[in-house]
């Protein structure tokens, strides 16, 4: 399941992202990646919920009486992946529309900070003000 969402992964945020055996790997690659701060902080936000979907689909197929879907934890990480950029980013433009295409390319409405808060572009902001 790992190796299939990991693909996902790779074609919806359109990247060449090589495979990784564990998430130390997965850190270490992004450390060498030659990517925007804001680029990195998706990638690490998305991959973050892609290994808690996986955890919490195992813990739900080991515990719940109710058997959880497989086709349902790329749903979900999508879901949950937005949830966790746009409440870190609460003044952003970019939708949900957008980030269901390819969460990289919001990367037009949002910049991240110094202490990696995501903010709001200023030139972005400035555009949509009266």
């Amino acid at each position: 399941m790992a190796h299939d969402l990991w693909g996902l992964l790779a074609r919806w945020c359109n990247l060449d992202i090589p495979e990784v055996s564990n998430i130390t790997e997965w850190f270490s690659l992004l450390d060498d990646a030659h990517v925007s701060k804001s680029a990195r902080v998706i990638l690490e936000g998305t991959a973050s919920t892609m290994l808690w979907s996986i955890w919490n689909f195992r813990n739900a197929s080991t515990f719940s009486s109710s058997k959880p879907k497989k086709a349902n934890v790329w749903d979900s990480i999508v879901h949950y992946s937005f949830l966790w950029i746009s409440s870190r980013n609460p003044k952003s433009r970019f939708r949900w529309i957008d980030w269901l295409g390819n969460p990289i390319d919001t990367l037009t409405s949002i910049t991240v900070t110094e202490d990696l808060k995501v903010k709001v572009k200023a030139s972005q902001a400035a555009k949509s003000s009266p």
